[in-house]
């Protein structure tokens, strides 16, 4: 077996040898001739952002809250005023969550009083008509809680908010 020194190896030479301005470490990886190196591609986090939040912006401007918000509160006119002192207390509204869906209405009403007012009736999808009452909150007058129900049966409730 013939052992050669280290100086005695043949040296390999590149047609092509690496500029200096590369690293030692990239040198390593050179690019057989004819092809160009893979570039990485530099991260723009800023255009990104900017890009995401024009999207952001011009979604808000197609679907603009503002409308839906005024066909709600043009839709919770009182049709007419019962009580206009009525309040609904947070200890009242704390018995009305516990309450099952299915309760009367007498059961209900015994709990609530008398509403401040009578709002449109809505049509249901299953049961029929909903007759909806207004109770003004007391802690927060401009927030209504809306009492529906069908058929003397309670169905549940929803909130709106005047302003």
């Amino acid at each position: 077996m013939v052992h050669y020194s280290d100086h005695n190896y043949p040296r390999q030479h590149y047609p092509h040898p690496t500029p200096p301005s590369v690293s030692p470490r990239l040198a390593s990886r050179a690019v057989p001739s004819g092809r160009s190196p893979m570039r990485r591609r530099q991260r723009r986090p800023a255009k990104a952002f900017i890009a995401g939040g024009s999207i952001l912006a011009l979604a808000a401007l197609v679907v603009s809250p503002k409308s839906a918000q005024n066909q709600q509160t043009q839709a919770e006119v009182c049709t007419q005023v019962i009580q206009e002192s009525a309040r609904l207390s947070r200890d009242e509204l704390t018995q009305l969550i516990s309450i099952p869906q299915t309760s009367s209405r007498a059961a209900v009403e015994d709990l609530l009083q008398e509403p401040y007012c009578l709002l449109p009736t809505k049509a249901a999808e299953v049961s029929g008509p909903l007759e909806r009452q207004a109770y003004p909150l007391e802690f927060d007058i401009d927030t209504w809680l809306v009492v529906e129900y069908t058929d003397n049966q309670y169905v549940g409730y929803d909130f709106s908010f005047r302003k």
